[in-house]
């Protein structure tokens, strides 16, 4: 006795394995043509959603960066706080302190160098901030960029570049981006054209921050919520980031979130250390 099978069902399986050969075919092709990020398919900026630094009315955003680098590094530095600072969202002034310091200065964002040794990371950004409205709202208290000098000391001068822009943008609450251009791609290849911020990232802190206002008096505009908070909770904490919790793990990246107490939290971004395929 024959079987017969519907016509119907013929042609959902028919359908069905034409879906999948078509998928496929597309997964190969994007992973072809994938960015050399490797940056997963996440949507949102940020891994902790409203983080930022306070200013009140969005009329842009003043911040004093502290100069604790090495004499080696000071051009690096000098560049990329001038390449930020042309975002009309900011006002940056700069400062050093004669201390080769990676202590957290409350309102101000610190970038230090040193040997850290077999950490892993090229650099890093730690952003301490205070939870409000159970999470609504994340408020920057204090940023340090550290860069591990122990991977960069033999680097191309376009690699340097690129890692200290890269942390320094981590410290306005930037994400990682996709594509190429922007100092804030997180990749080991082409670092002489992804050393500085482009206008994508001015419109990211335009949307955070709004547009600094050149009639009123160039003063930092940070909440006034910033002073509730003794400068010594953020330089007297010491903390490891693999204690925390991990939020979010790439090939070329690593996001940890640190409870300090009493609303304080800390989340380190890494930029991983990786030597296979490196372009200059």
């Amino acid at each position: 006795m024959r079987s017969f099978v519907p016509i119907g069902v013929i042609v959902l399986l028919s359908g069905g394995l034409a879906l999948i050969v078509s998928y496929l075919w597309h997964r190969q092709e994007n992973t072809e043509n994938s960015s050399t990020s490797d940056f997963p398919t996440l949507e949102d900026d940020w891994v902790v959603e409203n983080l930022h630094w306070g200013n009140d009315q969005r009329n842009g955003l003043g911040l004093n960066f502290v100069n604790s680098m090495s004499l080696d590094w000071h051009e690096f530095f000098d560049e990329a706080v001038e390449d930020w600072d042309a975002a009309p969202s900011l006002f940056l002034t700069t400062s050093q302190d004669g201390l080769l310091s990676c202590n957290h200065l409350r309102g101000k964002i610190r970038v230090c160098n040193d040997e850290f040794g077999d950490t892993g990371w090229l650099g890093i950004n730690e952003a301490i901030y205070y939870e409000y409205g159970d999470g609504k709202e994340n408020i920057i208290v204090s940023s340090v960029a550290k860069i591990n000098e122990s991977y960069l000391r033999e680097a191309s001068d376009s690699q340097k570049q690129y890692v200290v822009c890269h942390e320094i943008g981590h410290a306005f609450a930037l994400a990682h981006r996709y594509e190429e251009g922007s100092c804030l791609i997180a990749t080991t290849q082409k670092f002489s054209l992804n050393m500085r911020p482009d206008s994508v990232d001015f419109e990211k802190l335009q949307n955070l921050y709004g547009v600094f206002d050149t009639n009123r008096n160039r003063r930092r505009n940070m909440r006034s919520k910033h002073d509730e908070i003794n400068e010594e909770i953020a330089t007297s904490f010491r903390w490891n980031y693999r204690n925390g919790r991990l939020l979010h793990q790439s090939t070329y990246q690593e996001i940890y979130e640190t409870q300090l107490g009493d609303g304080l939290k800390v989340m380190t971004s890494l930029l991983l250390h990786k030597t296979e395929g490196v372009v200059v």
